[in-house]
């Protein structure tokens, strides 16, 4: 199976900095080389959850295309809990919020962290209590994937485009205006694929290996950024993470372009690695 898109791997990459970071759902182990980090808590437990934003502000990351790729600044989330016996320390709601307790929250509010917003929460179901929210704002820029010569990027359809957006990673696997499938992962949707037709073919897995890329010279120096799939954490904070034994992390490292990065972003980089008291 050819795939349509590859990783830019130029440039000087230095590994210690970034750390890509995800929550389970559960205690599955993580894909493609990555490790697991932290312990789990005294109110570790399992519980199935259904959350629902109630005030929420877009964020438009795109340089190109304002309707690309929104970011989401939380505001005030209200989270439904059926048939919870505990709730975890840590949880990830399928929209990537991450909702914590009490406990957890009053030791991030101590910590001088940039790129951190905490917001109240709301829990409702079976077990009925308050929760603080912590939202992510902070801006990282991972590298975006190049399309391959030699095929189109536009719905083999109708000709809408682009499916994969070179500005800010968007990936099209529905078109917006016909609805065909225009891009496909072969390895999770193999139903997906029209023989004959010219669909673009990506590996889903593709920034992990080897390391996700963030461009430094985008970065805005936050201590935690939401990434496609997890979130883009500093090594102060996953360190402060590791220590507290809040919960399970997934951990794959993260590449730093330092090519033209300011004498502040450098100084971003030595308070990136320098770790809590």
């Amino acid at each position: 199976m050819k795939f349509h898109l590859k990783l830019d791997e130029s440039g000087e990459l230095q590994k210690g900095t970034l750390f890509h970071v995800s929550i389970p759902f559960d205690f599955e182990l993580p894909e493609s080389g990555g490790r697991t980090a932290g312990g789990v808590g005294d109110a570790w437990g399992e519980g199935d959850y259904a959350d629902v934003i109630t005030k929420t502000t877009w964020l438009h990351t795109c340089r190109t295309y304002p309707e690309h790729y929104p970011d989401q600044l939380y505001n005030e989330i209200t989270v439904d809990v059926f048939h919870a016996k505990h709730l975890f320390e840590l949880i990830r709601t399928d929209d990537q919020a991450i909702i914590c307790r009490q406990a957890l929250h009053d030791r991030l509010k101590k910590l001088t962290l940039k790129g951190v917003n905490l917001a109240p929460a709301k829990l409702i179901g079976e077990n009925r209590r308050k929760l603080p929210v912590f939202a992510v704002y902070g801006r990282a820029v991972p590298r975006r994937l190049e399309t391959v010569v030699d095929h189109p990027n536009v719905c083999f359809k109708c000709g809408n485009g682009p499916v994969y957006c070179e500005s800010c990673g968007s990936m099209m696997a529905r078109c917006r205006k016909c609805g065909c499938r225009s891009a496909v992962a072969p390895s999770i949707d193999a139903e997906a694929v029209v023989a004959g037709k010219k669909q673009l073919f990506f590996d889903p897995n593709l920034s992990e290996q080897g390391g996700m890329i963030v461009e430094g010279r985008l970065w805005d120096g936050s201590d935690l950024m939401r990434a496609r799939h997890g979130w883009i954490m500093t090594k102060r904070l996953l360190n402060f993470f590791e220590r507290s034994h809040f919960g399970l992390l997934h951990v794959w490292d993260v590449r730093l372009c330092t090519d033209y990065m300011t004498e502040e972003q450098q100084g971003w980089i030595k308070r990136a690695e320098t770790l809590f008291d």
